[in-house]
């Protein structure tokens, strides 16, 4: 039988094994036979972003706390949550949650408040998973609100103290005039009876007293506290708080300072509300007196944003020019304008209210639905007047009416949400919405009470905002000592050119729409509307303000905003970085101004801040590679970390005058810069309204166009004289790093920077730069900048990216992996939408969670272990989007060959032709074998076949049971695995053409994969009609041991001549000859028994991380962490080496997994000695050109490189590099990457 379907190679009957592919032409060593795309395939990592078709969304019973507290607290305290993650959520109804809880799901507290008393929270304080508390201010009264969940009854005793000691912590750390309450599930029993103890309770509660109670009856006393339950006279019914079956007790109480009990009006249990099946609410009534204050109202805003609709911005046009007589030119003065154009945009477009947004759970209603809900009130009422049936019928009429066409209406507005949210005009309200749901993660939205400079809490609106006004006016009113200039320098008097139409146009191309208005409420996006007529108009303005050198009073004017920096103290003012809103028409000016000035001062090559064509990227790259070169020079390089204090805020104005005119700026030019800095005044806008106005005399615009290109001339001019050549010296804005090859000589330049700048009025922070030796060998002491000594570091973050002293990016992988979830769970509210679509959440992860993670790694030269942590990490957010996963915990994902079975039923309900997989073999010809499948392999097959209807049931019409058992049964022994050049798992696919060849244990062919391809090369000299062999398995094993796998596996046994004479047996089994005594056979047996079993058992404690250790540890299903993993294999390499020689291949195989230990436990050495005693033993037990030799030269070289051994790691490379070009051809990338390698070396 023969079948023409590859040049060079045919089908054919083959003698014994059914069907083979033989040789139709000579091909010599290296030779590609043939090649096979893959028919179906799956990546472990890169292909699964495919299955998130469903998301899912958690929903607890927590959530029923909303509609019971509305008539009775403004606070809940939740206890045994049992929710993981420590964040605040809106939970709807306008209420917010604040939890704490552990992955094991077990325990947790929280904390549920009304919106109007979320802006209220000052801080909060998650101790454990059993106790957390809440600060807040209410008109100027402060207020602790704790959370508790004691141990249960027969909980240890050591958990219980715990429990009291943190619950103790909290308490002291209140100051004793705040008020504190604290909610408690204290599983006890306080009693009814009178112990004397009535300081701290009543006469009211429940049965007798436990040892649980008597804690919480000692605590009150420790803390002079009151069990509020206690005190309220109730029916039983109103004081028990749990019930399980016949049990009704009392282990829920509500605490206050007994001081303040008199502010408690009642406390019961609310019996119609259970929040669990067995506790019921415990409410009280708290009237805190207090001098309620007016509070600032919120400014109302013109609604702006509405130019971004056509019709809107057509309707201002036509307006405005009615309003200007129905002229098309607008005003030439700036103050009419201005009105003008304000006055328009309020009539067309309209303003805000001046009111806080509510979050409201009816935006969706229509008129139906409130026309139905109005009649079932009416109804309500008169059913409550005349308890008549029809009156009561009328009534459930009306009230089922309603159900319905609310749960039809708010369908309907959801669906339209998201539909809108699905197109690109609604894009930009998914991100909003992505930020929104952010904020709602936060606890702490923001601060309406600051610190003094004692450390006082500021609680009046009044008291708050002259803190802000004194804090800023100083920090922008204060210049550092500096030397007064002696020296002058020529003004350059020269005629400039007036204002252009086309640099308008380009200054207003470069604004972006969408930003906070400064004080003159006059957006970008109103010239950007008004066209030819406002490039016309801010021309004719800017051509003026340049003649006169003169800018309208209102564009001095700003609105200073607090920005937190999100360290520290949220409470301290120097935790913030204030940014000014200005007007946008002064930056258009700025940005007209800059661009001329860029065409005439040249900044030094050193300076990569705000420069064109260079990013932070760029730098980055600069001082990796520097210390890329010292490392393999093996010389030090000593690098300091320069840090200005407040550098923009501190730059004094007649520094800047000064850099200017040196550079060569016309002073025309200068004097227009001064103008803008000229009697500039600013305003700070806080949580409680705006400061006074003040000036601001010293330092430049936060939040200026201009500001970063003039910070650059100021520190270009500065540095003229001790600045060297990049990338000896490097800036980025005030982020200066300075290099040199001895500590002394960078010690020496850090004192002339210092020097020149703190002359000029610039300050070196000595708390903040930091002084690192790159691949340093000695301790080589550090660096003293005016005798003080510099914070000495192994890794600085620099510009984002994190260097390393030793020259590794290990840590840098794993910050980026950290920022990467960092960015998902900001926008995790959307991604875990079910209702949004897998097109734009796929766009929301690219721009936010994955560029994240990708930042700066195009600098970093990765190892492939760091890629495969990028990509878990990548995955390990990707896959939360799943409810499938999710449903499988740790297993949450199909096994790689159910997804694989998954893409084969698809592509063969579309395809009935043959593809290019198939032009030897179709897949329908695999044989499955099914009348040799024991019992085990048929379960494994069933659950593999229930896990393909769990998670593609929605999406796949199956073929039968039947079909589906043989479909597993051909895939599993006719898949391949897909590895990389050092045989690190990658995948799994279906190649029919290569499933046809057989196997032999000495074959002429190997299979190697280039992408999804997988290609067959000659590793023997193979004659017309010599069939093709390849290797099914690893064939390091005895012949024994081969042929048990290939029995179990592919259920066949290998007639080869190698199994046959067992020619190589003698030397993989081989054994300590020069023994005393030569081990009976017996010995022998036991060992190799013992061999077998520690290998498997290693394999599970690794793969599975359950550990069946009898033979050495004498325990089972123990956590294998990867120390005692590598004790293992240390433990049974002696044991074995008592009887085999090291070339023995049980003791290779255990060496082999002892140095993939050691690479994960970067014990590099330890690595590279096993992989020595390994490497010659495969050359020698493997058949010639085997990859197992490849890989293992390769891990080898690449660890001497790594150690600094440069000519063995050369050497090493060289020959995996004559095997790799056998087996994978010399066009491969992986030739091609290992060939880099070496030539970088050399």
């Amino acid at each position: 039988m023969k079948f023409e379907g590859i040049e060079g190679c045919e089908r054919f009957l083959s003698p014994g094994k059914g069907r083979g592919v033989r040789a139709t032409k000579h091909f010599q060593v290296g030779d590609l036979v043939f090649a096979c795309p893959a028919y179906s395939y799956v990546l472990t990592v890169n292909e699964r972003g495919g299955y998130c078709e469903f998301c899912f969304t958690r929903k607890e019973g927590l959530s029923k706390c909303g509609k019971c507290k509305q008539a009775y607290y403004c606070n809940v305290e939740c206890q045994e949550t049992r929710w993981k993650g420590s964040k605040a959520r809106s939970i709807g109804a306008g209420f917010k949650l604040f939890y704490y809880g552990v992955d094991s799901k077990r325990n947790g507290v929280g904390v549920v408040l009304k919106e109007e008393f979320v802006r209220n929270v000052l801080e909060v304080k998650r101790v454990s998973d059993r106790v957390m508390s809440l600060k807040l201010e209410i008109e100027g009264v402060m207020l602790n609100v704790v959370s508790g969940y004691a141990p249960q009854v027969g909980c240890e005793l050591e958990e219980k103290e715990r429990f009291w000691s943190e619950l103790d912590e909290v308490m002291e750390s209140i100051p004793t005039g705040e008020r504190v309450v604290i909610g408690a599930d204290f599983n006890g029993h306080v009693g009814e009876e009178d112990r004397g103890d009535e300081e701290v309770m009543g006469k009211f509660g429940v049965k007798e007293r436990n040892l649980e109670g008597q804690m919480v009856v000692d605590f009150a006393k420790r803390m002079d506290m009151g069990v509020v339950n206690t005190y309220f006279q109730k029916r039983e019914e109103h004081r028990v708080t749990y019930k399980s079956g016949g049990r009704r007790t009392q282990v829920d109480y509500i605490l206050c300072r007994r001081g303040n009990l008199k502010e408690i009006s009642d406390c019961k249990v609310v019996v119609g509300e259970s929040v669990a099946r067995q506790h019921r609410m415990v409410v009280c009534r708290m009237t805190l007196m207090v001098c309620k204050t007016k509070r600032s109202k919120i400014e109302k805003k013109t609604k702006w944003w509405k130019l971004k609709k056509e019709e809107c911005c057509e309707e201002f046009r036509q307006k405005l020019r009615q309003a200007l007589g129905g002229q098309v030119v607008l005003p030439d003065d700036w103050e009419t304008t201005a009105e003008v154009i304000r006055e328009t945009g309020r009539k067309v477009l309209g303003v805000s209210s001046g009111r806080g947004k509510e979050d409201k759970e009816t935006w969706w209603w229509n008129e139906e639905v409130q026309d139905s809900i109005q009649r079932k009130r009416l109804a309500k009422k008169k059913w409550d007047m005349d308890r008549t049936e029809e009156n009561r019928q009328e009534y459930k009429e009306l009230q089922r009416r309603v159900k319905r066409e609310v749960s039809k209406a708010k369908q309907k507005a959801y669906d339209e949400l998201y539909t809108r949210l699905d197109t690109r005009e609604g894009e930009k309200d998914l991100y909003r919405l992505a930020r929104q749901r952010d904020r709602d993660g936060k606890d702490v939205q923001q601060v309406r009470v600051i610190k003094d400079r004692d450390g006082r809490v500021l609680t009046s609106e009044e008291s708050v905002q002259r803190r802000w006004k004194e804090y800023f006016e100083e920090l922008m009113n204060e210049e550092n000592e500096r030397e007064k200039r002696v020296e002058g320098v020529n003004s350059v008097e020269q005629k400039v050119d007036k204002i252009r139409k086309d640099e308008v146009r380009k200054a207003l191309k470069r604004m972006k729409s969408g930003k906070a208005v400064g004080p003159d409420d006059i957006p970008v996006e109103v010239w950007k509307c008004l066209g030819e007529a406002a490039v016309e108009f801010l021309a004719n303005l800017f051509n003026r303000v340049l003649e006169s050198e003169r800018m309208p009073e209102e564009w001095r004017r700003s609105v200073l905003v607090p920005i937190f920096k999100n360290k520290g103290d949220v409470q301290s003012c120097s935790n913030y970085r204030g940014i000014k809103l200005m007007s946008h028409t002064m930056k258009l000016w700025e940005r007209v101004v800059e661009a001329r000035l860029r065409k005439v001062v040249e900044i030094c090559e050193q300076q990569y801040g705000f420069m064109p064509r260079k990013s932070t990227t760029d730098a980055i790259f600069a001082l990796r590679i520097l210390m890329e070169k010292y490392r393999d020079g093996q010389k030090e390089l000593h690098c300091v970390f320069v840090d200005l204090e407040k550098a923009y805020d501190r730059v004094p104005r007649e520094e800047l005058w000064y850099c200017m005119r040196k550079s060569g700026v016309a002073e025309k030019y200068v004097r227009v810069v001064q103008d803008m800095y000229e009697r500039s005044r600013t305003v700070v806008r806080c949580a409680v309204g705006q400061t006074e106005e003040f000036k601001v005399e010293v330092g430049l615009h936060q939040g200026s166009a201009l500001s970063s290109f003039l910070f650059a001339i100021v520190m270009d001019q500065l540095s003229e004289e001790v600045r060297q050549e990049s990338p000896w010296t490097m800036m980025f804005a005030d982020d200066i790093v300075i290099c040199s090859e001895s500590r002394e000589q960078v010690e020496e330049n850090l004192e002339r920077w210092r020097f020149a700048l703190e002359r000029r009025g610039m300050k070196v922070s000595r708390s903040k730069t930091e002084y690192m030796c790159v691949n340093e060998w000695e301790g080589s002491g550090t660096v003293r900048l005016q005798g003080e000594e510099v914070k000495k570091v192994q890794e600085f973050k620099y510009l984002g990216s994190t260097v390393q002293s030793n020259g590794e990016c290990g840590k840098e992988v794993k910050k980026r992996v950290q920022a990467g979830w960092n960015g998902w769970r900001k926008v995790s509210g959307v991604l875990c939408d079910q209702k949004i679509s897998v097109r734009i959440k796929g766009k929301v992860y690219r721009t936010v969670v994955r560029l994240a993670m990708l930042y700066g790694l195009e600098t970093v030269s990765l190892r492939k272990r760091q890629e495969s942590e990028l990509e878990k990490g990548d995955w390990s957010m990707h896959k939360m989007e799943c409810s499938a996963m999710c449903a499988y915990g740790e297993n949450w994902c199909p096994s790689e060959t159910v997804r694989l079975v998954a893409r084969i039923i698809v592509k063969q309900k579309f395809l009935t032709d043959l593809t290019q997989s198939e032009r030897l073999l179709s897949l329908k010809e695999f044989e499955s074998h099914l009348d040799k499948i024991d019992n085990e392999k048929n379960e494994m097959n069933q659950t593999d076949i229930a896990a393909l209807h769990h998670f593609y049931s929605k999406h796949l019409d199956f073929p039968s049971n039947a079909d589906l058992v043989e479909l597993f049964a051909q895939v599993n022994c006719n898949g391949f695995t897909i590895e990389d050049e050092e045989l690190s798992h990658l995948g799994s696919a279906v190649f029919p053409d290569v499933a046809l060849m057989n196997h032999s244990c000495n074959p002429n062919a190997i299979v190697t994969y280039n992408g999804t391809v997988a290609e067959v090369r000659a590793v023997q000299k193979i004659s017309p009609g010599e069939e093709i062999f390849n290797s099914y398995i690893d064939l390091l094993y005895s012949t024994e041991d081969r042929t048990e796998r290939l029995q179990q596996s592919y259920f066949f046994t290998c007639d080869c001549t190698e199994c046959t004479t067992k020619s190589k047996d003698k030397a993989k089994l081989e054994i300590h000859q020069k023994l005393s005594s030569a081990p009976e056979a017996k010995e022998i047996e036991e060992m190799v028994k013992y061999a077998k079993n520690i290998i498997e058992e290693f394999r599970r404690a690794k793969h599975y991380k359950n550990i069946l250790t009898s033979h050495i540890l004498s325990c089972s299903n123990l956590w294998a962490p990867p120390n005692d993993l590598l004790e293992i294999c240390e433990l049974s390499l002696e044991r074995m080496g008592s009887i085999f020689v090291d070339t023995n291949v049980y003791m290779l195989h255990m060496m082999y997994q002892a140095m993939g230990v050691c690479l994960y436990l970067q014990d590099w050495d330890g690595a590279m000695n096993y992989g020595e005693k390994i490497v010659e033993p495969y050359s020698v037990h493997y058949p010639p050109y085997s990859l197992n030799v490849a890989s293992m030269y390769l891990k080898l070289g690449r660890l001497y490189l790594g150690l600094g051994k440069k000519t063995q790691g050369v050497k090493a490379l060289q020959k995996a590099i004559d095997i790799m070009n056998v087996a994978f051809g010399k066009d491969h990338p992986y030739v091609a990457e290992v060939q880099k390698e070496i030539e970088t070396q050399q």
